[in-house]
């Protein structure tokens, strides 16, 4: 299937670095735009276009990413990844910016649409995906069973951890990780997280 330019709202959208929704997609569909700029994800069919984050915003995914792949490297738990990609279902598919998987060694050489449910999703908010990030991907990601999902507020310098079942909560210091699995918590400093 040759896919067709998007359209030119689409294009202005994308320059000023705003997500944008176009057309309807399957998760098979979603290989073509492999290699182009930006970030491709599902949500409900729409596919949603985003620049790459700013400076500051790749920096805080870089910091995370790393406390969280020598914790889980340690602990024997699985693999890290950042970015990475989430199928949900043949209608959504997510890419957030440091996803946890579980498994064995090895786990990082399946393809993503073998990975089993997420012990963590992470997403960092920009203007461009806020409301996606707070709402359609938190619905998404806790559907697929992801165990735990995190929204970084650099402005607000919080981490919102949601949970299937449970109230949310805002960290501002200490984000305790406790991930099936693993023999000991991971305690991360959020306000370390963002002076980075």
């Amino acid at each position: 299937m040759r896919l067709a330019p998007l359209p030119r709202i689409a294009e202005d959208w994308y320059r000023m670095g705003m997500a944008i929704a176009t057309d309807h997609f399957t998760v098979s569909e979603l290989s073509q735009f492999d290699g182009q700029n930006g970030r491709h994800e599902l949500l409900d069919g729409a596919l949603l276009v985003t620049p790459l984050g700013s400076s500051r915003h790749q920096s805080i995914c870089l910091a995370l990413g790393a406390v969280l792949r020598e914790y889980v490297r340690r602990s024997k738990i699985g693999a890290v990844f950042s970015p990475g990609r989430v199928i949900v279902d043949d209608r959504n598919a997510l890419e957030p910016d440091v996803l946890v998987v579980p498994g064995p060694h090895g786990i990082d050489s399946v393809p993503w649409e073998a990975h089993p449910a997420p012990l963590l999703a992470v997403e960092v908010l920009s203007p461009s995906t806020r409301s996606f990030d707070l709402l359609q991907k938190r619905i998404a990601y806790l559907r697929r069973g992801a165990a735990e999902y995190w929204v970084v507020d650099p402005d607000a310098r919080t981490v919102t951890v949601f949970r299937a079942r449970s109230p949310e909560s805002v960290v501002t210091t200490v984000l305790p990780w406790a991930p099936v699995g693993s023999a000991e918590p991971l305690t991360i400093d959020v306000r370390g997280l963002f002076e980075r």
